[in-house]
């Protein structure tokens, strides 16, 4: 029976399983998944662009509209021709002539020159000076320094040694004779004095308390140093003007001092010097005089100044009487000078 059935087709079964009747339909949709596939991988892959071929853009349409100024534009401005500002005009400086004070230690006091302080004052005589007389101080051209301040040569006068006194203050006057070795007279005569102990250095410019120096004579020389000063400390002198008298200068009066006289008082530090101021051409009469005194001690050094201002005429003589201190050793004796204008 079975070799009947093997000869046999089949009839009985009926159709073959789905199975195999689905096999090409499977191997359709493997394939349309890979194709999909590749597909999908060729649009991701980077595309080469030819040179110069640039992309095709839709051009849009565009709308203008009003914008702010740009903050980085500067707009010109307009050109504006700045007004000057107003230069300031210095005020004068005025000085009141002091004792024993000439026209040159003032000019060296402020920084400027002789021949500006004359021109700011041409009323008043550079070598007679009024005590309480008042000076305009021109302002300097440039700035000066007064401690290199150039001068013309002066005149060969000898300043003496300085011996100086303390004060009850803390300070020091100091004093000298400046003396004139020339066979002419020499006017308007000033010195600079100087302390120096240690490291510390202070001058003074000081000047004759008559403008006058005869020839072969002196004049004293007095200059205050006030506190703090150096301790100890040493003193010197050095000349810084001495002109000459020209020969035909009338500007001065021949007069001479006679009976002299110093009261010393008892303790020695105070003496009343007196005396006569004698006017040598009879047929001139000064307007102006002028007497300087200078009180020593025992060994001939000067320790005290004061200078005496006439205020009467002086035809042919006049009296004078003036207290004299010393700031050192007790007074031995006075010496006065005179000193005349007309």
């Amino acid at each position: 029976m079975r070799q009947a059935e093997r000869g046999q087709p089949r009839r009985d079964r009926g159709p073959l399983p789905v199975c195999y009747n689905a096999l090409p339909a499977m191997k359709r949709l493997l394939w349309l998944i890979l194709l999909s596939f590749a597909l999908l991988l060729a649009g991701c892959a980077p595309r080469e662009q030819t040179a110069g071929a640039l992309p095709t853009r839709t051009a849009a349409a565009l709308t203008p509209y009003v914008t702010a100024t740009p903050t980085g534009i500067v707009s010109p401005l307009e050109q504006v021709t700045p007004t000057p500002a107003p230069t300031p005009t210095s005020t004068p400086r005025t000085h009141v002539v002091k004792k024993g004070e000439d026209l040159g230690g003032i000019a060296f006091q402020y920084g400027v020159t002789l021949a500006a302080l004359m021109e700011a004052n041409p009323e008043i005589d550079p070598y007679l000076l009024s005590v309480g007389a008042t000076l305009i101080i021109p302002a300097p051209a440039e700035r000066v320094d007064t401690q290199n301040l150039p001068s013309p040569t002066p005149v060969a006068v000898n300043p003496g040694p300085v011996h100086c006194y303390p004060s009850r203050d803390g300070g020091a006057w100091c004093f000298l004779l400046v003396n004139n070795p020339q066979q002419t007279a020499v006017e308007n005569v000033s010195v600079q004095i100087q302390i120096y102990g240690g490291e510390a250095q202070i001058s003074q410019t000081a000047a004759t308390p008559l403008n006058l120096i005869a020839a072969g004579g002196e004049l004293p020389v007095a200059a205050y140093f006030a506190a703090p000063l150096p301790q100890p400390f040493q003193a010197t002198a050095s000349l810084l003007t001495a002109l000459p008298r020209t020969v035909d200068d009338q500007r001065y009066l021949r007069v001479e001092v006679r009976e002299l006289r110093a009261a010393v008082q008892p303790d020695g530090f105070s003496a009343l010097a007196s005396g006569q101021v004698v006017l040598l051409d009879g047929e001139a009469e000064a307007s102006q005089v002028w007497v300087a005194l200078a009180a020593f001690d025992k060994n001939g050094r000067i320790v005290g100044t004061r200078r005496w201002e006439g205020s009467g005429s002086l035809r042919p003589s006049l009296a004078f009487e003036e207290w004299v201190y010393s700031a050192g050793d007790p007074i031995d004796h006075v010496l006065a000078w005179a000193e005349a204008r007309p």
